[in-house]
C-alpha cells in the first residue's frame, strides 16, 4: 500500500505555489538545507527503543534505534515531491558484519530492506545509483578478513558519501586474552574495488580499552603511513599524516556482556572505560588544497600494480595474565514467560529446552513449536538468540503466557552441529598433545561447508597426514566422551583431559564417523587457518568430490584416476591459456586494422566511421583509441565504437576532435535508449543495458550521416 500511494503522489503534478514564500521567495539551496535539518534522522527517544547497556553494541549515538519525523511530508504535495526520499539519503545507514548477538534485535535482515528502497528511488530518479550521506559498518576482525565489509559495498544500487568502519574493543583479535592490537589490511584491495566514486571520505573508528591508548595510537600511525585505498574508478585515498585527520573520543560503559563481567579491565566496578581514535582517508587533491600531506611510503606503495597491504602490529607489547578475567552475572529470571511484539520471545532459564541456543562455536538449533490446544498449526523455528545466559526464541506467530507447547528438534541440524563440533574437540586434543599446536578459535561453516581451527602455526605435510590418521584411529577406538555441568568447578582445577566447552556433543568418538582435513591459509600474521570437515557432512563431500572426479574425467577424455585427472585438467588449463593469448593477440591486429580503416575513410571521405562488433572487449576498444585519438585532434571528426549484439550489453566509445566528440554524443543519446555515460579530453564513452537491432541500425546512419 505504502508503494501504491507513493507513486499516485509523485504521478501527479503538484499546485502552483504562488503564494508560498517556502517555494516563491526562499532559494532551492536554502529551502534544500531546511528539509534536510528536519528530515535528518536522530535516536528515538521512546523507552521501548532504547538499547540495554549489557550488550556489545550499545556505544555513544547508539543508544537507541534510530527514527526520522517525516511530518513535513504531509503538509503539501510540493513538499513530498522534493522531500520523499531525503529520509533514506539523509539518515546513517548502519550494517553489521558480525555475528547476530553482537547487532540489536533485526538489525541482520536490513541490507535486502535497504536493497528494495534504493532500488525504488533509483527507479523514481532515473538513476543507476543512490548516493547517500552516511554509511557506518560495525565489523569484526574476522568478518572483514573474509570480506564481509566488500560485500556490503558492493549492495545494488548503493552510493554512499562517507563509509566509517567501527572496530569495536570486542572486535579485535583475541580480546578475550588481552592479547597485543594487531590490523591485517588484506581486505583492503577487495573494499577498493568495491567503492564508487561517490566515496570521498573512508574513516576506520578504532576502539579499545583506555589502558591501550598507547597501542591504539601506534595502530593508527602506522596506519597513516603505509595504508591507501584505491577506488574502481583509480582515484586512491590517503591518510593525512598531519594532526587534523585524526579525532579522539572516548566513553564509559558496562562491563558486562553475555552474561559476564570483565573484572580484568575494569575501571570501577561495573565500569570499562573506552578510548576511540579516527582516522580518515580522503583523495590526494582533496588533503594537499587543505594544507595536508600524505606519506611518502603510501605514496609509493599506491604507483605499483599490486601491493599486498602489511599487517599493523605493535612487537614485544606486553598483556594481562589472567586465568579468570570475567566472573559469570546471571541477570536472568527464573520464569518462563512469552511477550508480545510484533513477534514474540520466550525466555527460559538454565533449562533450556529441546531446541537450544548457540554456544561453544556452536550455531543454534531449529527447529518447530507446536501448541497443544487451539490452532494446533506447527510453527517453524528459525531463529533463536543468546542474551547472556538466557535462550530466546523468536516465533513468527504469537503464542501468549500460559500457553502449553511441544518443541521438536530439527534432528538432522542438531546432528550435523554435534558431529562438526565433538570432531573439533577430538581434532584440536590430537593437535596439541601429539604435535604441540595449539588451537586459537575455531568456526562452524554452513550446511554443507567446511569448519575450520586457527593455529599458532602452519602445520607441515608429514604432521598433517599423521593428524589425519591419529583422528581416525581415534574414532575407530569408540572412545567414550563425558560431558559435566557442575556447579562449582573451578577452571585452574579440571582434569588434564576436560575441555570447557557449551553447546551439544556426542556421547562417543564413533558417533563423529570421519574426519577429513582440507586446506590451509595464513591469518593473522604467523597463525594459520586448517580447514576440516567431519560426520556425515565429510561423507558427503567425499561422494560429491568422487562424482565430481569421474564427471570431470568424462567431459576431459580422462580415467577417473584422480592424479590423471588433474594432469588432464592441467594439460587442458594451459592450453586454453595460450588459445586466449593467441586469441587476444589477433584481436589486437583486428583492432589495429580497423583503426587504420577508420582513419583512411575520414581522410578520403571527409566522414565519421563506425566500427561494430559483437565480441570486442577493452583490449580492444583501447587499442583502437590509442590508434586513433591523436590523429583526429582538429579534424572535426570521430570514430564511434560499438559492442554487442541484439538483446545483449555492450559500450559505446566516441573518440577523436573534442568538439566532435561532444556533439556525436548528444546524437548517439538521442538514438541509444537508456545509454548512459560521459566523458571529457576527446573521448565519451558509455553503457547500453540492452541492444536492439533497430538501435544499432540508427546507430549506424547517425554517425556516418
Amino acid at each position: 500500500m505504502t508503494e501504491i500511494l507513493q507513486e499516485k503522489i509523485l504521478s501527479k503534478t503538484q499546485d502552483p505555489q504562488v503564494q508560498c514564500p517556502l517555494f516563491c521567495t526562499l532559494p532551492a539551496e536554502v529551502r534544500d538545507e531546511i528539509f534536510s535539518y528536519v528530515l535528518t534522522d536522530h535516536p528515538d527517544p521512546s523507552p521501548s527503543k532504547q538499547f540495554k547497556e549489557t550488550t556489545c553494541y550499545t556505544r555513544p549515538s547508539y543508544l537507541a534505534h534510530p527514527m526520522t519525523d517525516t511530518r513535513l511530508l504531509r503538509t503539501c504535495r510540493a513538499i513530498y515531491r522534493e522531500t520523499w526520499f531525503k529520509p533514506y539519503v539523509l539518515r546513517e545507514h548502519t550494517r553489521w558484519a558480525s555475528s547476530g548477538d553482537r547487532a540489536p534485535p533485526r538489525a541482520m535482515a536490513t541490507g535486502r530492506r535497504l536493497v528494495l528502497t534504493l532500488k525504488r528511488i533509483a527507479k523514481q530518479l532515473g538513476q543507476d545509483k543512490v548516493e547517500i550521506e552516511r554509511l557506518r559498518v560495525f565489523a569484526q576482525m574476522y568478518k572483514l578478513e573474509e570480506g564481509e565489509l566488500a560485500t556490503i559495498l558492493r549492495t545494488p544500487y548503493l552510493a554512499p558519501r562517507t563509509v566509517t568502519l567501527t572496530i569495536r574493543h570486542t572486535d579485535w583479535w583475541f580480546w578475550e586474552d588481552d592479547e597485543p592490537l594487531t590490523f591485517h589490511g588484506k581486505w583492503l584491495t577487495d573494499v577498493g574495488r568495491a567503492l564508487t566514486a561517490s566515496t570521498n571520505v573512508f574513516c576506520i573508528e578504532l576502539e579499545s580499552l583506555e589502558r591501550k591508548k598507547d597501542q591504539v595510537d601506534k595502530i593508527a600511525d602506522q596506519m597513516a603511513k603505509q595504508w591507501f585505498i584505491k577506488r574502481s574508478d583509480g582515484v586512491v585515498l590517503f591518510v593525512d599524516v598531519s594532526v587534523k585527520s585524526r579525532k579522539v573520543d572516548r566513553w564509559s560503559g558496562s562491563s558486562i556482556w553475555h552474561g559476564r563481567r570483565w573484572t580484568r579491565d575494569e575501571t570501577e566496578p561495573d565500569r570499562l572505560d573506552y578510548y576511540i581514535l579516527t582516522v580518515t582517508f580522503r583523495p590526494q587533491l582533496e588533503i594537499e588544497r587543505s594544507g595536508g600531506m600524505i606519506s611518502e611510503t603510501a605514496c609509493k606503495s599506491a604507483q605499483k600494480k599490486s601491493h599486498a597491504y602489511s599487517e599493523l602490529c605493535i612487537p614485544g607489547q606486553e598483556k594481562i595474565e589472567d586465568q579468570m578475567p570475567f566472573v559469570y552475572e546471571d541477570d536472568s529470571d527464573d520464569e518462563a514467560c512469552c511477550t508480545m511484539m510484533d513477534y514474540m520471545r520466550t525466555r527460559q532459564r538454565s533449562t533450556m529446552g529441546t531446541i537450544t541456543m548457540s554456544g561453544g562455536g556452536q550455531p543454534s538449533d531449529h527447529g518447530t513449536i507446536i501448541p497443544l490446544s487451539g490452532d494446533q498449526t506447527p510453527i517453524p523455528i528459525k531463529n533463536i538468540q543468546r542474551q547472556g545466559l538466557r535462550c530466546i526464541i523468536y516465533s513468527p506467530k504469537p503464542l501468549y503466557p500460559g500457553d502449553k507447547i511441544r518443541q521438536e528438534v530439527d534432528w538432522q541440524r542438531r546432528w550435523d552441529h554435534m558431529q562438526q563440533h565433538t570432531g573439533q574437540h577430538l581434532l584440536s586434543a590430537i593437535m596439541m598433545k601429539h604435535h604441540e599446536l595449539k588451537t586459537l578459535g575455531w568456526g562452524m561453516g554452513a550446511e554443507g561447508s567446511m569448519n575450520y581451527v586457527d593455529l599458532q602455526r602452519k602445520p607441515t605435510d608429514e604432521e598433517i597426514q599423521a593428524i589425519q590418521k591419529e583422528c581416525a584411529d581415534a574414532i575407530r577406538d569408540n572412545l567414550p566422551i563425558k560431558v559435566e555441568t557442575p556447579d562449582d568447578a573451578k577452571h585452574d582445577k579440571l582434569p588434564g583431559d576436560y575441555d570447557k566447552c557449551c553447546g551439544t556433543h556426542l556421547s562417543q568418538t564413533s558417533h563423529i564417523s570421519l574426519i577429513i582435513l582440507g586446506t590451509t591459509q595464513s591469518v593473522h600474521g604467523k597463525n594459520c587457518r586448517l580447514s576440516f570437515m567431519a560426520g556425515d557432512r565429510a561423507i558427503s563431500l567425499a561422494n560429491s568430490s568422487v562424482s565430481a572426479i569421474n564427471t570431470i574425467a568424462k567431459l576431459t577424455s580422462s580415467s577417473n584416476v584422480p592424479s590423471e585427472v588433474v594432469t588432464r585438467v592441467t594439460s587442458l588449463s594451459d592450453s586454453a591459456t595460450e588459445s586466449k593469448r593467441s586469441e587476444r593477440k589477433l584481436l589486437l591486429e583486428i583492432a589495429k586494422f580497423e583503426s587504420e580503416q577508420a582513419i583512411r575513410i575520414i581522410v578520403q571521405n571527409r566522414m565519421n566511421a563506425y566500427i561494430h562488433r559483437y565480441d570486442g572487449n577493452t583490449d580492444f576498444i583501447n587499442k583502437i583509441v590509442g590508434e586513433t585519438r591523436d590523429v583526429l585532434q582538429g579534424t572535426g571528426f570521430v570514430v564511434v565504437i560499438a559492442i554487442g549484439e541484439p538483446k545483449g550489453s555492450g559500450p559505446v566509445v566516441i573518440v577523436g576532435d573534442q568538439v566532435a566528440v561532444d556533439a556525436m554524443a548528444q546524437k548517439v543519446k538521442a538514438v541509444v535508449k537508456d545509454i548512459k555515460g560521459g566523458g571529457a579530453g576527446g573521448k565519451w564513452q558509455g553503457k547500453v543495458k540492452e541492444w536492439t537491432n533497430a538501435e544499432l541500425h540508427a546507430l549506424k546512419e547517425v554517425v556516418e550521416a
